[in-house]
Parts: C-alpha cells; structure tokens; sequence
C-alpha cells in the first residue's frame, strides 16, 4: 500500500474481523448526493467523494465530468478519510487507526494499522482532509453552498474543479437544500445541548437557594 502514513502490520484474525465489521459492498448506481467530509483525485482524473450519514457511509467515484463511475456503501460509526493509491482507493479509519485498500470491484487488498505520531496526525490533517487538492494543472477546492453551512458544519456540498485558464467546473453538489437540512439538524442539535445546560444550572441554583433557607 502507497501511503504518506506510517504503517505497521495487522494480523489475519484481525483483518478479517474488522472486514466483516465494516461490510462493505459495491454500488453500481449512484445514491442520493450528500455533503461529504473528504476527497481524493488521481492522475486519470477520478475523483473520489467520502460522505454519509450515521446509518450507513458513502464513497463514491466520478470522473472528471461527474459522471458517476462506481463506489462503496459501509458500516462506520467513526470518521474516515480516502485517498487514491493510482486506481486502488485506500480508506483511512481516524478512530480504529486502519488503512484498507480496495479495487473497483469493492475486493480488499490490503490492511494496515496506521502508527500514532505525531507526523501521522499532521498528514491526516494536511493531506487527507484537505479542501484544496491539485493535480496536474487542475485545482479541486471543497466549498459549501451558503454561508450557514460554514458556521455549523465541516462537511462541504460542493466539489469545483479550477482548470490552468481559471475556468470553474462544478463536478459535485450535493445541493442547497440538503445543506440547509444539515444546518437545521446542527443547530437543533446544539439547542438542545445548550437547553440541558441551562436546565441542570437553574436547577444548582435553586436547590443552592433552597439549602440556604
């Protein structure tokens, strides 16, 4: 496996039990667009679009026109970023610390555990989720709809690809509307943190002034 990691071996029984946790499976048709976390291009121009959802996580393939070619659906309850290996995709696990790579039939060809250091992380950070990757002459930058899905959001609904003219072509959208649901289940997820916090503090407070009396 070709990969800015540094990575050491897994065992067999361990390979095996981490495949039938994740299940994964080829998709020939293409599923509803969702914002998505990373993604990758290699040098024939593929572009690979990691998203999901809390059920079931997405990649998927285009080509430089955005025309769907194939992808992935698989079990993951924990972040992921991808990146080509020429025409192999490997699939980098933050939480498990596991690098799998995969052809373009969903077949498995290699696992590797990923070292915790310190020049890992930055690569994870650097490489694998960054929102501008170039190749060749072309730029690819990640970018979200509205500004709201900035503020509330690090996934992104939209994949631009720059040519060396300037020129702008749209290769992803997941959509506005998509975002904005994304933006309202956010914020409705910080209100209600926010209402228990305010809750569990006028609760202190009144049992503190209860005990005084």
């Amino acid at each position: 496996m070709n990969t800015g990691f540094t990575i050491d071996d897994v065992s067999i029984k361990e390979q095996q039990q981490f495949l039938s946790n994740i299940s994964l499976s080829l998709l020939t048709n293409e599923p509803p667009k969702k914002t998505f976390a990373c993604f990758d291009v290699n040098e024939n121009g593929l572009i690979a679009i990691a998203s999901g959802n809390s059920e079931k996580e997405y990649i998927t393939v285009y080509d430089r026109n955005g025309i769907f070619q194939f992808g992935y659906s698989f079990n993951c309850h924990q972040s992921f970023g991808i990146q080509w290996d020429k025409n192999l995709l490997n699939i980098y696990f933050v939480r498990s610390d596991i690098a799998a790579s995969f052809d373009y039939l969903g077949k498995n060809i290699e696992i590797y555990r990923i070292d915790d250091t310190i020049d890992n992380n930055a690569y994870w950070n650097n490489i694998v989720f960054a929102k501008e990757k170039k190749v060749f002459n072309h730029k690819y930058c990640a970018k979200n709809s509205n500004i709201f899905m900035s503020l509330f959001s690090s996934d992104f609904s939209k994949l631009i690809d720059i040519d060396n003219n300037g020129d702008v072509t749209v290769v992803y959208d997941a959509g506005s509307e998509y975002s904005i649901h994304r933006v309202i289940v956010y914020t409705s997820g910080v209100l209600f943190v926010v209402s228990i916090i305010v809750i569990i503090i006028l609760q202190y407070r009144k049992k503190k002034k209860e005990s005084k009396s």
